[in-house]
C-alpha cells in the first residue's frame, strides 16, 4: 500500500516508481581483487555482497542499497548490468 500525503504526493509517486524500476533489473559482481590489505568496512561489504573468494560471481537485483554496498568496494569488483 502506497501513502501519498497531498503536500508530497508526486514525491511520493516518483519514489515508488523509481524503486519498482530498479528493483526489476539485476547486476552481475564479481570479485577481482583480493580484500587482503584493506580496511575491515570493505571486507565486511564483500562478505554481505556474498563474495568469499577471487573471480566470484554473484547476481543480485538493483536497488540503492546495493549499490551503495558496490561504491564502498568499487576497486575490488567489477559489475555487469
Amino acid at each position: 500500500m502506497l501513502l501519498v500525503y497531498p503536500i508530497r504526493e508526486g514525491f511520493q509517486l516518483k519514489k515508488y516508481l523509481i524503486r519498482k524500476f530498479m528493483a526489476t533489473k539485476t547486476l552481475k559482481i564479481k570479485q577481482i581483487k583480493s580484500p587482503i590489505g584493506y580496511k575491515q568496512k570493505a571486507k565486511s561489504t564483500l562478505i554481505a555482497l556474498g563474495l568469499k573468494k577471487m573471480n566470484q560471481t554473484v547476481e543480485h537485483k538493483d536497488t540503492p542499497q546495493l549499490r551503495g554496498m558496490i561504491n564502498i568496494v568499487s576497486y575490488l569488483v567489477e559489475v555487469k548490468e
